[in-house]
């Protein structure tokens, strides 16, 4: 397979086409590049911080992945680092950081498509070849989005990947000097990804394979060992790139042991190999990317008849690729005989290299696990790209030889054209660029300490902003910290853990959490607090599920993603609030159920502190329970910051096989702690039946009401409309009330309330009707529970009441009760196809029962 090859050096090619798209492009993105401040948000600021220890020369990690490890290597952050002290810190061409990221991402995407490009050609040999490319190949992937410009690090491993598989053609078919150029872009792939050492391994292999059988077939091959002489200084090269490449690698397997990244990755491929997809999948994954598709994981993740239908709706593009493809594939063999030698040995070599692409790409498929996301084979884009460069040489040598120099410097200048109107950017927006962060930051560091440690906190749903926090601190040299959860983004150096047992005291603390009084405005939905809550001892609340009150209070110990209740990850957990005088005792309600793991006790004491005196000790079981524990009126106007403490000596360690060793410990599922006066609620016990596990969806927190009230079991009611003169009592899954009525906007609705002691068993009436967005109101099944427990099941037909008993063991259960309405078949939501449906409350009653009245 192996002929004579052109013994030119592509490198003046690749530098004159470098620098003309250089050109191109950045006029394109001169307002990106030059002109516009940015502080990263979300993974470009975790990735930022990695840069900014590559500049110290200490990183040795490579991006983050969803699966909580690190991919390999770091050696793009080294390239951004360095684009940084060229761009900002020598040359000063740019504002920020960002953007002089974003200049050497650009530069290396760039440099490595000019050199495929040159690669191609040296085999090639036809004028046109290169401006035909060169203008198929920007509008090809301006189409898909994110190509050249973008620093996420999917993206950027698309060009390195074209440039490494024309290496790896270019070695296959005879050039062995081109083997420096494979090594290079394969160290950047095996760093930038976990699934390019197959690539990297794969292809490399079949590589010198093929160059070792032509070199046999064509009578040079004598030994190894003469091969390896002859191209000694090549080899040395290649040599000394791997060992920096795996330099990272080795360190932190000779620091961490089997906590180390390597580890995980291993542990992780081991997971990867029970979890990941079908060859159909795989397959028909790979075939969507010529339809630049950017939604593979609604389609392919579980197939299903809209898998297949796919292609039916993208026949005309695919059937566009396919005589791309195809064609120039079966006129090349017809006339293969009219080929130079050279070409038609490449020509084989790479469609045979890229037959083993497909068949890799394929495998990758096999074991991923999740969804199968579009980024996941983002540089799918340059194997097809590489399939059509074979093509258009083939079409180039027999149809554009006679073309002459001013067509394609016409063409060239066409190209330069379309790279400027295809990839052109505008400058980001306040918001997108991230200066309010940057202003939140410095008005918080006005009102804190300075130099003194930061410690962030803030639930899942925060982190793309809490991480240009972080970013923001690091670059102006204040240390920071955070919970260990976030270790795998923000790096070990920064956990809570760190700080010793009682961070609140060695750090300040930041909340970045949803406006509220007191708050920094960083984007329109989030702010940066620097001072505590203040809590109400007669209706306060700390409550734990999704994007919920708790977190404003915490100091660390629990779980950063929740939907209804927070899990505690440490042996200590622990809130700091600002206490409003207390009149009387307070009485601290908790609500919490154990969360050991399954090897751990089911039983899981919770030793209580308040301002570093015990309250005393309760016992979580794994059913969920109320404790009711009194604080001392004195004890709670002692300091104007409190501190709150739980405390889990039997607390079980947490192991997850697939992801990093960190230590982390879980004993409870908290669901809220309320704060009250002991006449606002019942005389209790810690209840010995299952509570009801809410699960409640709340898209405005901070309009949340407290609770004002008790509710009589003899004349309770509650109201749920405009006109009602009653109380507030909490509730969720309402929508906004009319003078008549307040629809449950989605499948369930739940009131909370205090309910006061009962002699008799209670009768609860809830006057309500149907209710349909279009046309008449529909019959709707509801199901009514008290405290977990169903007390009514039945069609609701048409306005009227629903009716049941509550016994007298039941209500007085509970010092806090939870009523709630079930619809199974409600619509709430227009994306299903239907009508919204459902039920409308007017008011509910309790009073006694019918035997019980007079």
């Amino acid at each position: 397979m192996v002929s004579t090859p052109s013994t030119r050096s592509p490198w003046p090619l690749a530098a004159a086409l470098t620098v003309m798209l250089l050109v191109a492009l950045v006029v394109a993105g001169r307002e990106v590049y030059f002109e516009t401040t940015i502080l990263e948000t979300g993974d470009a600021a975790v990735n930022a911080l990695q840069i900014d220890n590559a500049k110290g020369a200490s990183e040795i990690y490579g991006n983050y992945s969803r699966f909580e490890f690190n991919h390999p290597g770091p050696a793009f952050f080294y390239i951004y680092a360095a684009g940084e002290y060229v761009f900002l810190d020598w040359l000063g061409v740019v504002p920020t950081p960002h953007n002089a990221h974003l200049l050497a991402s650009l530069v290396v995407q760039v440099a490595c498509f000019a050199l495929a490009l040159a690669l191609i050609d040296l085999w090639i040999g036809s004028g046109a070849f290169l401006a035909l490319a060169l203008l198929g190949g920007l509008w090809h992937f301006s189409l898909a989005e994110g190509s050249f410009y973008s620093v996420w690090p999917p993206h950027v491993l698309l060009m390195p990947f074209l440039c490494f598989l024309t290496a790896a053609c270019s070695v296959a078919a005879g050039r062995s000097r081109d083997l420096a150029i494979m090594a290079v872009t394969g160290g950047l792939l095996f760093h930038g990804h976990v699934a390019q050492p197959l690539f990297v391994g794969g292809l490399g292999l079949a590589a010198l394979l093929l160059h070792w059988h032509g070199q046999r077939v064509a009578g040079q091959w004598t030994t190894w060992r003469d091969w390896t002489t002859t191209h000694r200084r090549t080899l040395q090269f290649c040599a000394a790139w791997t060992a920096l490449i795996l330099l990272p690698l080795a360190i932190d397997v000779l620091r961490y042991g089997g906590e180390s990244n390597v580890a995980t990755i291993i542990r992780r491929f081991v997971l990867n190999t029970q979890e990941g997809k079908s060859a159909l999948q795989s397959v028909l994954y790979f075939l969507s990317f010529p339809t630049y598709f950017v939604n593979q994981e609604d389609v392919f993740t579980v197939l299903n008849r809209g898998s297949f239908a796919f292609f039916y709706h993208h026949a005309g593009i695919l059937l566009l690729w396919a005589l791309i493809l195809i064609g120039p594939a079966i006129l090349g063999w017809r006339w293969r005989d009219k080929l130079p030698d050279s070409m038609r040995g490449f020509l084989r070599t790479g469609y045979l290299m890229w037959a083993v692409t497909a068949v890799l790409c394929v495998a990758w498929g096999l074991v991923q696990s999740g969804p199968m996301y579009q980024f996941n084979g983002f540089f799918y884009y340059g194997v097809y790209y590489f399939l059509g460069l074979l093509g258009l040489g083939i079409i180039a040598y027999f149809f554009t030889r006679r073309w002459t120099a001013p067509v394609l410097t016409m063409l060239l200048c066409l190209a330069a054209i379309v790279a400027v109107w295809r990839f052109h950017r505008e400058g980001w927006s306040e918001e997108a660029s991230g200066a309010r962060i940057r202003a939140g930051v410095e008005a918080a560091l006005q009102k804190s300490t300075a130099g003194r440690p930061k410690l962030l906190v803030f639930e899942h749903y925060a982190w793309p902003e809490a991480a240009a926090v972080a970013l923001e601190l690091q670059r102006r040299g204040i240390p920071f910290y955070n919970s260990s959860s976030w270790n795998f983004m923000l790096g070990r150096q920064h956990d809570v853990d760190l700080l010793g047992p009682n961070p609140e005291n060695s750090a300040d603390i930041w909340w970045v959490a949803a406006p509220g009084e007191n708050g920094l405005p960083i984007t329109k939905s989030l702010a940066l607090f620097t001072a505590p809550v203040a809590v109400n001892p007669k209706a306060g609340e700390l409550n734990f599920d999704g994007r919920s009150s708790g977190y404003r209070h915490l100091v660390a110990g629990l779980s950063t993603g929740n939907t209804d209740y927070a899990a505690t990850e440490a042996k200590r957990t622990a809130f700091v609030f600002m206490p409003l005088p207390a009149e009387t005792d307070v009485q601290m309600i908790i609500d919490a159920q154990s969360n050991s793991r399954p090897d751990a006790p089911a039983d899981q004491p919770g030793e209580v502190f308040f301002n570093g005196q015990s309250l005393g000790t309760v016992t979580a079981a794994p059913d969920r329970r109320q404790f009711v524990l009194t604080i001392p009126r004195a004890l709670w106007n002692q300091r104007s910051r409190t501190l709150l403490e739980l405390r889990f000596p039997r607390a079980s360690e947490i192991h997850f096989f697939s992801r990093p060793a960190n230590h982390r410990w879980t004993a409870w599922g908290l669901w809220n702690i309320w704060f009250t006066t002991p006449g606002a609620v019942a005389p209790a016990t810690p209840a010995r039946t299952p509570a009801f596990v809410l699960a409640v969806d709340d898209a405005k927190p901070a309009a949340r009401r407290p609770f004002t009230g008790a509710l009589s079991p003899v004349d309770g009611r509650i109201n749920f409309t405009t006109a009602s003169q009653t109380p507030a009592f909490r509730s969720f899954g309402l929508g906004q009330p009319t003078p008549d009525l307040t629809p449950i906007v989605g499948n369930r609705a739940t009131v909370f309330f205090f309910p006061k002691p009962a002699t008799t068993d209670v009768y609860l009436e809830v006057v309500a009707q149907p209710y349909a967005e279009t046309g008449r109101p529909t019959t709707q099944r509801c199901q009514v529970l008290f405290n977990g427990r169903q007390i009514f099941d039945a069609p609701f037909m048409e306005p009227g009441v629903i009716r049941a008993i509550i016994p007298r063991d039941e209500w007085n259960r509970l010092p806090l009760a939870q009523l709630q309405l079930q619809l199974p078949d409600a619509s709430p939501f227009n994306f299903t196809g239907k009508p919204r449906q459902g039920l409308a409350l007017r008011w509910l009653t309790v009073g006694p029962s019918h035997e019980a009245r007079p």
